[in-house]
């Protein structure tokens, strides 16, 4: 599997590093820390409570088959070579495995649910924050006890689909090479190189529609994900 594609967290890096990530000059009111990861270790829950154990959690979930087909097409945006999304979709290997935890819904929810409780977590539909930004901003705020946030969204489409003009670039970027360097900075440092590595990858994308998935394969990957579409149409 691609180095790029593992699911290792940095805990090992200790508490005190992570408590460098949010540091500034200013005393912070607030925190938030956020990766999609979180979902997939296994440990995440108990070592958030830890260090955490008054933290609220936001889950935002997307239609499981149209969130399946969009994570695979993210790898193909990034230059990854991994195999067909048919072979992805019907396989066992270790791709397949990784995307389909990610598609674990209620594993995630019971995981997180058993360690802080069902009140400590809000699950939101992307839909909703994608057509009415200004309900879900007064649901988190209701949620997180805040009064004086008020969220304006960006006009601009983010994370669009698309192709990479050069892949290898976009291979290098993210080899284990450049990985382990970024490992070995210090957060201030690797928020710069992230910043930048950005901005290369958005260089290097040409716009494209992803390949619309055949009725057959798209009717098969949603009996596989059946169990996680009951649980996203439960979301109020």
């Amino acid at each position: 599997m691609p180095n790029a594609m593992r699911t290792a967290g940095k805990y090992s890096n200790g508490f005190g590093w992570h408590e460098t990530l949010f540091q500034n000059e200013k005393q912070e009111r607030y925190r938030i820390d956020f990766t999609t990861y979180y979902a997939v270790i296994p440990d995440t829950p108990k070592l958030v409570h830890k260090h955490y154990p008054d933290a609220k959690l936001i889950f935002i979930l997307r239609d499981p088959v149209d969130r399946f087909v969009s994570h695979y097409y993210q790898y193909v945006k990034v230059g990854m070579s991994i195999p067909s999304i048919e072979d992805v979709i019907q396989g066992q290997g270790q791709i397949s495995r990784l995307m389909y935890d990610f598609a674990d819904y209620r594993s995630t929810y019971n995981r997180f649910a058993k360690i802080f409780g069902t009140k400590a977590i809000l699950l939101l539909d992307f839909q909703d924050l994608a057509r009415n930004p200004s309900t879900i901003s007064e649901k988190c705020n209701a949620f997180l006890g805040l009064s004086d946030i008020d969220y304006r969204p960006s006009v601009r489409e983010k994370n669009v689909a698309g192709q990479p003009r050069f892949a290898t670039l976009q291979r290098a970027i993210f080899s284990n090479t450049v990985r382990s360097f970024s490992r070995s900075i210090s957060p201030a440092l690797k928020t710069k190189l992230l910043t930048a590595r950005k901005k290369v990858i958005l260089a290097n994308v040409k716009a494209a529609k992803y390949p619309k998935l055949s009725d057959s394969l798209r009717d098969y990957l949603a009996e596989r994900l059946q169990d996680q579409i009951e649980f996203y149409e439960q979301i109020d």
